[in-house]
């Protein structure tokens, strides 16, 4: 006997001890049914929990906390050694300048001695020895360079992959609490976090290599050449340092005031980022209801903040970078003015003048290039304090002493629990219920839409904790359960499943991951059995790669039913000892809904199972049953108790009539044949379907363990049980007075009646018995069908893919340099500020070889040891024009780039989306176009691409600086000069090399950490799936091995980067070697006088380490035109497809027509959907179209709205063909009500007016009312104005289902095509808002598709489609009267 029925007799049996609560079971059920009144509340259950604010203050950034993610041996071994070597390159400058001092008090003396050949060979000694010392510091300096670059990157990668994987394990075992309140509150779905933390952990990166290592480095160097200088001259170096305090102050205020800018920058891009994604995920919306121009306009308000945002941090840093410039120069008025004074009252040597000079310039050159190495520090900080916030915001209670089971049995228990929803407080959706749901039984909760009952399911999983009372699993608190077990041991299938972007084989595999086991080690036969029993297998073969194909992102190229099966495999791979079915058969037709809960009946015998359902023909006679209303328990007992009361459960019974009454059909037309005595026959082939059989398990099941599970072709032993299943229901469906009383027979009014009338009299369970004869019959047809799939020959599949979407898809590698180039001119819409801005990178550029001049003029009158005071004035005042000069250039230059490049992105930014959303449907199904990289490639490459601009105003000053410093050189000193462009082809061969590779690496390093987001991204978007379906461990293990990979490709780009900044540093000082050198062999050999040689070299080496720059952001112009180049081909993508062709807008739309129709998804180009579709529908007719899953009936909405292209024929309305219309007034025509539930962020006004926005109050409301939502709307705190959250999450399937139809039902469309639009609402619900539409119909065309018998009936006409093509059209009776294909259907046959 049941324990239910042992709750309620006085047995005693032993069992009853393993289930024993300490309530009182009898208070939850009783053998007679009872109505139960709403509960009294206690004051305390009037309050709602109102959580607090989970959001933390983030964490105070530090530089060091970049570093708190190594572990000690990663510090001791990588870390540790990177400092070290940091700080020796740092010491290798400072020991120039004593060279330097050696080598200009070498040329002082010489110059003070008279002619003569000792002179010239001490000179010469004196500069080999020199020349040697700086190869020695070149080449110490490329192996430094190199091996520290290279540690400090590995540094930044080994963070970066902890940094991502503890982020990503803190987000996925955040409560559920966290996504509803955080996400809405941010204005950041998903794709808003999956930005966040792409951009972020790529900040932390460049922080936590180079960034640091270089600061190290130049501090080390700053100290260093500090030390050095004051050795020699503290007062003269207390003066050169006069400007430092300036520097330091300014480098402050900037952090200080940029912080605020980053902050409103990190929030800008989130919320594009949801923008976009919300528009792609979805697009046929989008595109159905014309809301692409708003999208758009969504998107154009938040970039142009955005574009005010980067504005203003463009002014500040170009102010900062303009006075640190400022400061630093003046500098040099400083020591030369004082430095010379003191040489000329012999208090220091004109060699410790240059010898403190260079040192203080080394020191101020490093602190200047400081300040983009502390913006890169600032950046990190401020985002890996972002990253702790997020993972530590609301973190999760700790599993640490937490319960872990060693057996569960499976008991279930709610005691007086009440319940709301964090993100809405004061509404609360449970009230005081309690439910008891025992062990190995199936028990059913049923109920009107939005009574609670998915709430219950989610209590169950631990996603959420009650307001008041308790959920308990095995009298254990789930509070108090360990997650990991508790997900592993309980399991749900939801409204709406998850496809992952991989075979059709392995998503099913990972029903295992659950268990702990590894999706590897699942065979194909264990796979194939499931999809045996869920019905898929027919399904699986026909596809062209069988189990192996490859499935697109959220299951695109499956249909609802079908996904609905796979998610139903996936769970009996599974077989979890508690399984909880959340409508998860709504999108089904009844015949296969009854096969595959039958199936899943018989694998499930002894195992819990709860069923939330609103289609009770699953339901037998002796099950329990919960029915739910406004949040609490209104009935319970047993279905054969329960249709005896008059009470809410009977009436909702009552609007579904008995499959009995179904298959008596019409007066004079024969009854359904019999169930056959073969099985065999019976099945006709259902028994390959359900290899484990389809009995009822008995009811005594209560006393037994788990069955085994029946091997393939064993279900013939169980014939026995199976005809005394079908016996037994057969004869309660038929013969129970009781229930014969309740529902009159069903009479098959003509098809023109009320339509109310005909939806209060359909959709029951058909007979086992009409299950034998239709599905014997089936076999039959299957064996003869005319028009089988087909394999395509490779001609024929060549030939579709020649017009499939891969030609459209962006090909950055189609753009060259010089296009991208003339692309940013072309896109520029003020390209006056360029011409400025390239004048001022001109000017720039010219300004160090002017500056260099007359600081060498400086050198000469401080070097000769009797230096002019007059010329020091004139030269100093000079010099300090220049650096205010140079000062306010690079400010004008960083802020203009700063502003042309935020302006020329964002511009194509706005191209590149709308091109987007102007493609066709076909190209958005291409896996590379999901919504996930098509965010990222539209928020985050923008971001790279934004600074070529600037990168290319520096190559422009760099080219400046080299070609004008040459130039005068050369004309200066021609000898010197070319001994100095002998280094310039090393240069040139590690510039192209490193480019070369740079692009490479850069293109590799992209895909790897867009692999890490689009896993983070399906993590976060499908969390309520991944944990009712206990997922979190494979996609674990998937994103820390895609993070892995990301940080294998981030070493390989820092080996190159390693070689690319040693060379580098090391060709400076041999630079300076060689032409020290020839310039005491020219100086000994009179060719140059001292003046014209002190001009010349600090021309040609102030012009070659000037040109060494451009291998320092070589990385960085990689980066930045991949980024424009993805970016670039969004906004090239085609204009003039099939979406804008056509302009007609003609009155008349009526009339449907397929003419000859045939069409192939892009995608399964072997796969025929329409074969010569021919069909009619007349104006103002009310038409259902029914057929097979994945038979083509929505594929006919899509062709009717244009999102495909038919391959051949034409659809046609008013008699038109549509591919003539304008698009906009087509989908203003046609409204779509999808299957697939689709509410956007927003308000539930916004939500209901979406692509309307004429929309009244007063009709909004209206279209609420028809769609009976606009109660349920008035009940909420903020009613209209409610925010829905992601996804519409905020709402029940069938309340979403409801603002959908509202939508559509507020547009005043002549045609209305309604796509399984009410699977998801209870029958009573149902039948209201089928009567609305009958209301609304009145002038316009309205096409049904539909499992639903009862809204069959209330059509004109039924057009039946199978392989391809309409095999039957009629009315209801008159097809049931010719016993084709509709009957063997209807009565049982083969929905699927």
């Amino acid at each position: 006997m049941p324990k239910h029925a042992a709750l309620q007799d006085a047995s005693g049996k032993p069992e009853r001890s393993i289930y024993a609560t300490n309530y009182d079971h009898d208070t939850l059920r009783s053998t007679s049914t009872q109505t139960r009144s709403s509960h009294s509340l206690s004051p305390s259950d009037d309050k709602p929990a109102v959580p607090s604010d989970t959001t933390q203050e983030m964490p105070a950034p530090s530089f060091f906390k970049l570093f708190s993610l190594l572990t000690f041996r990663q510090l001791l071994l990588i870390a540790f050694p990177a400092i070290i070597l940091s700080l020796a390159s740092g010491c290798l400058a400072p020991f120039m300048t004593y060279v330097i001092g050696q080598v200009f008090d070498a040329f002082a003396r010489y110059s003070g001695q008279p002619a003569n050949s000792t002179r010239n060979s001490t000179l010469l000694n004196s500069i080999n020895l020199s020349a040697l010392e700086l190869i020695g510091l070149g080449v110490g300096s490329f192996l430094l360079s190199f091996v520290t670059s290279w540690m400090w990157i590995q540094v930044g990668e080994r963070v970066t992959l902890r940094l991502r994987s503890n982020v990503y394990a803190a987000l996925a075992n955040k409560p559920m609490a966290w996504y509803d309140i955080r996400l809405d509150a941010d204005k950041s779905g998903s794709a808003g976090l999956m930005t966040q933390f792409s951009k972020e952990t790529d900040e932390v990166r460049e922080a936590a290599s180079l960034a640091c290592g270089n600061i190290l480095q130049h501090l080390t160097t700053v100290i260093a050449c500090l030390v050095l200088a004051f050795l020699r001259s503290p007062i003269l170096t207390l003066v050169i340092l006069a400007t430092l305090p300036a520097l330091m102050l300014i480098q402050v205020a900037s952090q200080i005031f940029s912080a605020g800018l980053l902050k409103r920058e990190e929030e800008q891009l989130g919320e594009a980022s949801t923008v976009i994604d919300r528009s792609i995920t979805g697009i046929s919306t989008v595109k159905g209801y014309n809301a692409a121009k708003w999208e758009e306009g969504n998107l154009a308000h938040v970039l142009n903040l955005w574009k005010k945002t980067i504005t203003g941090l463009g002014a500040l840093w170009g102010l900062t970078s303009g006075l640190s410039e400022f400061a630093s120069l003046a500098m040099f008025v400083q020591a030369f003015w004082f430095g010379g004074k003191m040489v000329a009252d012999g208090k220091v040597k004109a060699g410790d003048v240059m010898a403190i000079f260079w040192a203080c310039l080394i020191a101020m050159s490093n602190l200047q290039m400081l300040t983009p190495q502390l913006m890169v520090i600032t950046r990190g900080r401020f985002a890996l304090g972002s990253l702790m916030a997020l993972a530590h915001d609301s973190s999760p209670p700790s599993q640490k002493n937490k319960v872990v089971p060693t057996y569960f049995h499976g008991e279930l228990n709610l005691h007086k629990v009440s319940f709301a929803y964090p993100s809405r407080p004061t509404e609360r959706v449970l009230r005081r219920t309690s439910l008891y749901l025992p062990a190995c039984e199936t028990t059913f909760i049923v109920g009107e839409s939005g009574s609670g009952k998915s709430t219950v399911a989610q209590l169950l999983l631990g996603m959420y904790t009650p307001t008041s009372g308790s959920v308990t699993a095995d009298r254990h608190s789930v509070h108090h359960l360990d997650s990991a077990w508790l997900r592993r041991n309980i399991c749900c299938l939801s409204q709406t499943g998850v496809v992952f972007e991989m075979s059709l084989h392995d998503n099913i595999a990972m029903g295992v991951v659950g268990m702990g086991k590894d999706p590897k080690e699942v065979t194909r036969k264990e796979v194939k059995n499931v999809c045996v029993a869920a019905l898929l297998d027919n399904f699986v073969r026909e596809l062209p790669n069988g189990y192996d194909t490859k499935l697109g992102p959220n299951g695109t190229t499956l249909s609802g039913g079908q996904i609905q099966r796979l998610e139903i495999a996936r769970a009996l791979l599974r077989d979890p000892p508690v399984l909880i079915l959340d409508e998860a058969t709504s999108a089904l037709d009844i015949t296969t809904r009854l096969l595959v809960f039958q199936a899943i009946r018989k694998r499930r015998r002894n195992r819990t199972t709860v069923v939330i359902t609103h289609d009770l023909t699953q339901i037998d006679g002796q099950d329990f049953v919960y029915f739910m209303k406004h949040g609490h328990v209104a009935e319970q007992g047993f279905r054969r108790d329960l249709e005896q009361n008059s009470g809410d459960f009977r009436r909702l019974l009552r609007s579904q009539p008995t499959q009995a009454e179904f298959t008596s059909i019409t007066p004079g037309a024969s009854p359904a044949p019999a169930a056959s005595t073969n099985l065999g026959d019976t099945l006709g082939g259902m028994g390959q379907m359900l290899s484990t059989g389809i009995g009822r398990h008995p009811s005594t099941r209560a006393a037994q363990r788990r069955s085994p599970t029946l091997p393939m072709g064993s279900w013939r032993q169980d014939t026995t049980e199976l005809r005394k299943s079908i016996a037994h229901r057969r004869s309660f469906y038929t013969s129970n007075d009781s229930r014969a009383t309740l529902v009159p027979p069903l009479r098959h009014a003509p098809t023109t009646g009320s339509l109310d009338e005909k939806v209060q009299a359909a959709d029951q369970e058909a007979t086992q018995a009409a299950f034998a004869a239709s599905a014997a019959a089936t076999a039959s047809r299957r064996g003869h069908r005319p028009d089988v799939r087909k394999q395509w020959t490779p001609a024929e599949i060549s030939a579709a893919e020649k017009t499939s979407i891969h030609d459209e898809s962006p090909n950055t590698s189609r753009l060259s340099f010089p296009a991208i180039v003339r692309s940013v001119y072309s896109g520029l819409p003020h390209k006056i500020l360029l011409f400025f801005a390239l004048l001022i990178s001109l000017g720039s550029g010219a300004m160090t070889p002017v500056f260099s001049f007359f600081l060498s003029r400086l050198m000469f009158e401080v070097s000769i040891g009797t230096p002019s005071l007059s010329n020091l004035n004139l030269f100093g005042g000079i010099t300090l024009a220049m650096a205010a000069l140079d000062g306010f250039l690079l400010m004008a230059k960083f802020f203009l780039f700063e502003v042309i490049g935020i302006t020329w992105v964002t511009r194509v930014q706005k191209q590149g989306y709308h091109r987007v959303l102007l493609q066709e449907k076909a190209w958005f199904d291409d896996p590379s176009h999901g919504a996930s990289i098509l965010t990222q490639r539209l928020v985050k490459d923008p971001e790279d691409a934004r600074d070529l601009p600037a990168l290319l105003g520096r190559m422009l000053v760099v080219v400046a600086m080299f070609c004008v410093g040459l130039i005068w050189a050369l004309t200066l000193g021609w000898q010197l000069t070319l001994a100095g462009c002998a280094i310039i082809p090393v240069f040139v061969a590690v510039l192209a090399v490193q480019a070369r590779f740079a692009q490479i690496m850069q293109l590799k390093s992209k895909a790897a950490k867009e692999v890490v987001a689009t896993t983070f991204y399906e993590t976060i978007s499908n969390i309520r799936a991944v944990r009712s379906m206990g997922l979190d461990g494979v996609l674990q293990e998937s994103f820390d091995h895609a993070a892995r990979r990301a940080y294998r490709r981030g070493v390989k780009s820092g080996s190159l980067e390693g070689v690319a900044f040693g060379t580098t540093n090391g060709l400076i000082y041999l630079a300076e070697a060689l032409l020290f050198y020839v310039g005491a062999v020219l100086l000994t050999n009179g060719t140059y006088t001292y003046l014209q040689m002190i001009q010349t070299l600090n021309l040609v080496i102030f012009s070659v380490t000037v040109g060494s720059q451009m291998l320092g952001f070589m990385n960085g112009l990689a980066k930045a035109v991949e980024g424009a180049a993805a970016l670039l081909a969004f906004a090239s993508l085609p204009d003039d497809g099939h979406e804008t062709a056509g302009t007609l807008k003609p009155k008349n739309m009526d009339s449907i027509g397929f003419h000859s129709v045939q069409f192939r998804y892009p995608l399964r180009p072997e796969d025929a959907v329409f074969r010569g579709l021919d069909l009619y529908i007349p104006g103002g007719q009310h038409v259902a179209i029914v057929g097979a899953s994945g038979c083509g009936k929505s594929t006919i909405t899509a062709l009717l709205q244009r999102l495909y292209q038919p391959s051949r024929g034409i659809v046609s309305i008013g008699g038109q063909d549509i591919s003539m219309f304008d698009i906009e007034y087509l989908r203003h025509c046609v409204t779509v009500v999808s299957q697939k539930q689709h509410c956007f962020e927003g308000t539930i006004r916004d939500n209901i007016a979406y692509g309307n926005p004429t929309l009244t109050d007063t009709e909004l409301r209206f279209a609420a009312e028809q769609a009976h939502v606009h109660e349920f709307i008035s009940q909420l705190p903020n009613g209209y104005r409610t925010q829905l959250g992601e996804h519409g999450t905020q709402l029940s399937g069938g309340q979403a289902q409801r603002v959908q139809i509202a939508r559509a039902l507020s547009r005043p469309s002549e045609v209305l095509v309604l796509d399984e639009c009410t699977s998801a609402l209870d029958s009573t619900t149902q039948d209201a808002v089928c009567k609305s539409i009958r209301h609304a119909r009145v002038g316009r065309t309205t096409i049904w598709i539909t499992h639903k018998l009862a809204v069959m009936q209330g059509c004109d006409r039924i057009v039946v489609l199978d392989g391809g093509r309409v095999v039957e059209e009629g009315t209801y009776d008159d097809l049931m009267m010719s016993k084709g294909t509709f009957m063997k259907l209807a009565s049982g046959g083969e929905w699927a």
